[in-house]
């Protein structure tokens, strides 16, 4: 059985934390340095003060994926604000994926985003030559790439695609 959860941001940490640090900081993160710890807890913490939406799917009662959304709605009665929202974080576990995962969740977030005002959506992935799973399963869901940023992970790192979809 699938079902959809908003969760609180110390419920997400705790189910979802090898994922977040994965998707974050990868390789680079030491739970042993108190720093790291520090650094990643206050970055959740900021996304939820900024009133990030974390929907988490579960397969059987068990945690399988997530898509962290923000969408500042800006000031009422002003229609320069509260029409683009972006996907912060996202992921599905590793067994868990090539079930359609993915696209139930990117699916499900689009639907809440329209629903809250949000008339489009951006997103970005790394310029990975090695893996261009997110890129191509971005595209083939109706993303268009829009921007290249070549260091935005260092000079030696890799660079930033950026992803849109009207909704």
């Amino acid at each position: 059985m699938i079902e959809f959860k908003f969760l609180g941001e110390k419920e997400f940490y705790n189910e979802f934390l090898t994922e977040i640090i994965d998707v974050l900081c990868g390789k680079y993160y030491d739970k042993n340095n108190a720093q790291h710890v520090s650094w990643l807890k206050r970055y959740i913490a900021n996304l939820y003060l900024a009133d990030g939406k974390a929907i988490c799917l579960y397969e059987n009662s068990q945690p399988a994926g997530f898509i962290f959304v923000l969408h500042d709605k800006g000031l009422e009665n002003a229609d320069c604000f509260g029409k683009k929202a972006n996907i912060a974080m996202f992921e599905v576990k590793e067994q868990y994926r090539s079930k359609g995962y993915g696209k139930l969740l990117i699916r499900k977030a689009e639907e809440f985003l329209k629903k809250e005002g949000a008339e489009c959506l951006y997103t970005d992935t790394t310029d990975n030559p090695f893996d261009r799973g997110a890129l191509t399963f971005y595209v083939k869901n109706g993303y268009t790439p829009v921007g290249y940023h070549p260091c935005e992970n260092g000079k030696d790192g890799m660079a930033q695609i950026y992803l849109f979809k009207y909704l």
